[in-house]
């Protein structure tokens, strides 16, 4: 069952990094008793490629800048990590253009052997207009960094409420002790 289950590990690893064809066996030769070499033989084969990108959805920023955020093209091999950071940058993308609630679904899609797409599905969201109003001692943007809005795995009603409470913690260290913030 170990045996099994490190081969299968092994595999899925190489699937992670790209490689769809690897192969991977397992020999155990018993040197004596309760002593063994485990060897792996690992066949990568070729990698998977890249032929497409896909990006579907109504889109208020620009295609090329989305494209532009993904940080790769079609041609590359695919790695599941290079996927998961592209669908973070396009989150990143649409949240510095105010779609705090953006929604991105990637999905790779075996085509040919070894090739395939990947699709992206980008549900903007409503676009937010934050404002402040009685703040004069720090900038909106200063404001807005004390969250990095941009980075969040999500955006819920407690973000904007841990939001206002860092902002007034932030007047507060400043002397403004009797700071309100809604």
């Amino acid at each position: 069952e170990q045996q099994r289950y490190a081969v299968s590990r092994l595999r899925e690893r190489y699937l992670a990094e790209g490689f769809g064809a690897a192969t991977v066996v397992m020999e155990l030769t018993n040197l004596s008793p309760g002593e063994v070499n485990v060897t792996f033989r690992i066949v990568e084969g070729p990698p998977l490629l890249i032929t497409s990108i896909e990006i579907a959805g109504t889109l208020p920023v620009p295609e090329e800048d989305v494209r532009a955020a993904l940080r790769t093209k079609p041609g590359d091999r695919y790695v599941r990590a290079t996927q998961r950071k592209a669908q973070t940058e396009i989150i990143r993308l649409f949240r510095t253009s105010g779609y705090y609630e953006v929604d991105v679904h990637a999905k790779w899609e075996l085509g040919e052997p070894h090739q395939g797409s990947l699709h992206f599905a980008i549900d903007p969201g409503p676009l937010f207009k934050i404002q402040f109003s009685g703040n004069q001692h720090f900038s909106d943007t200063h404001l807005l960094e004390l969250m990095d809005l941009q980075t969040r795995p999500i955006i819920t009603d407690g973000t904007w409420r841990e939001l206002a409470r860092r902002i007034r913690r932030a007047y507060q260290e400043a002397g403004y002790y009797l700071a309100q913030v809604d």
